[in-house]
């Protein structure tokens, strides 16, 4: 099943507009759902370690099972993604997820939460790659920048809803009632899933709606080496395999992540066990840190609207600040001053990352997008979030939690340099317009 971008006799070319529109939402949606049910141990984690006996290593294990099955099936499901349905697999995928996670509401033990947060992994390896190809094969690249950089919020989004979401239900039923962290977001995300898959969008030209290169020329195709209508495994050994840019972005791409999840999934255990913060409190400094990313996220999509080929430029910039901040949160004590710095982290820290989706997209086929947006994904959840989990907590025991900042300022200033190197390439094929 391969797409080609042939002339075609179209239908409905008037709704495009309008079927665009739904398609772009319901992407979003989508995804803010998944993450009702990704981060729900990492919420739970302070009352897991106070009344389980768990040690943090226990929440990191819990948390690495999701994250080598995801990085694993997001390179595997983004090969199904480039030569299936996007609506059918995103949905299904959603739907399995979600049922997994009501059902670890019953399990309160490390290795069989584990193991069903390895399954989540493995169907939520296939939303990134729906989501991205999506967007890509609808938008073209001088449209498409600001478009992902709004899609990009939906994490964020759904982050932040979901402590709100268990802390809120927990606040009504009991702290001890701790299965709700998993049960309400978990349903919110079947109802989701169920939606995709009756409403949610393809490929335009699977809807019978023009391709981007015969509604907006050849432009809309990006500048890549060889032909885009060769074999899907030529294509992906040229312009994956063979891309020294995406390779590169996949580099950056772990090490963004680690600067995100060194943060985010450690907020619990760092405000409850080192600053004394309450478990509500802690669920505030969590959603203050993501629901600060979708302001952060917006600013980057302005500066895509305005300067299109100029992203790379903007992710260095963000990073360096990321750093500095890095500085101050190892240093804020009381809930205010954490709660300020925490918003400044989560708006440097998703901003750069938006860029990784809008210069994978810039950079690659439309035919191998989805195994592309995998290809760098990989690196962030193999790499980056592995030792976010595992190696946050040994960086907290031998140098303190101010000393494992300090390490992830270095990583931010790291980041910055590779996307400084970056800036020629985009610039060369990415249109100005």
């Amino acid at each position: 099943m391969h797409d080609d971008f042939a002339p075609r006799a179209l239908a409905s070319p008037a709704s495009y507009e309008r079927r665009r529109t739904e398609v772009f939402w319901l992407t979003f949606v989508g995804y803010v759902a998944c993450y009702f049910v990704r981060n729900n141990t990492a919420v739970a984690s302070g009352l897991l370690v106070l009344e389980e006996g768990w040690t943090p290593l226990d929440v990191g294990v819990v948390l690495t099972g999701f994250t080598v099955t995801y990085g694993l099936a997001k390179l595997v499901m983004g090969v199904v993604v480039d030569r299936s349905s996007l609506r059918v697999g995103y949905g299904l995928a959603l739907i399995a997820s979600a049922v997994v996670c009501l059902a670890m509401g019953f399990i309160p033990d490390v290795f069989a939460m584990t193991a069903a947060m390895a399954v989540i992994g493995l169907a939520q390896g296939v939303c990134a790659p729906a989501s991205l190809a999506t967007l890509g094969a609808w938008y073209p690249p001088w449209q498409r920048s600001a478009r992902v950089a709004v899609w990009n919020t939906s994490q964020n989004v759904g982050a932040a809803l979901l402590p709100l979401l268990a802390s809120g239900a927990m606040l009504i039923a009991g702290v001890q009632h701790r299965s709700l962290a998993y049960w309400v977001p978990g349903v919110f995300a079947l109802a989701a899933g169920v939606w995709v898959l009756r409403r949610g969008g393809d490929r335009p030209w699977r809807e019978g709606y023009a391709t981007l290169p015969e509604r907006y020329g050849a432009d809309a195709l990006p500048e890549v080496r060889g032909s885009t209508d060769a074999p899907y495994w030529r294509l992906v050994r040229l312009h994956v395999l063979g891309n020294r840019p995406l390779w590169a972005l996949a580099g950056l791409n772990a090490l963004l992540y680690l600067l995100r999840f060194g943060v985010l999934n450690w907020i619990p255990l760092y405000t409850i066990g080192e600053l004394g913060f309450s478990v509500t409190h802690a669920a505030w400094v969590m959603a203050t840190y993501e629901w600060a990313a979708v302001p952060g996220a917006l600013a980057f999509a302005l500066v895509a609207h305005r300067w299109p080929n100029r992203m790379a430029t903007a992710g260095a910039a963000g990073l360096v600040v990321l750093a500095v901040g890095l500085m101050v949160y190892a240093t804020a004590g009381n809930l205010g001053e954490v709660l300020t710095v925490a918003a400044l982290l989560g708006a440097l820290t998703y901003g750069p990352q938006v860029v990784i989706n809008i210069l994978t997209l810039n950079f690659i086929s439309p035919r191998a997008m989805g195994v592309a947006v995998g290809f760098v994904g990989l690196g962030g959840y193999l790499v980056g979030e592995v030792v976010a989990n595992l190696g946050m907590p040994t960086l907290a025991e031998r140098l303190g939690w101010g000393g494992a900042f300090a390490v992830l300022g270095g990583i931010a200033l790291v980041a910055a340099l590779v996307y400084w190197e970056l800036r020629r390439v985009e610039r060369r094929v990415v249109p100005s317009r």
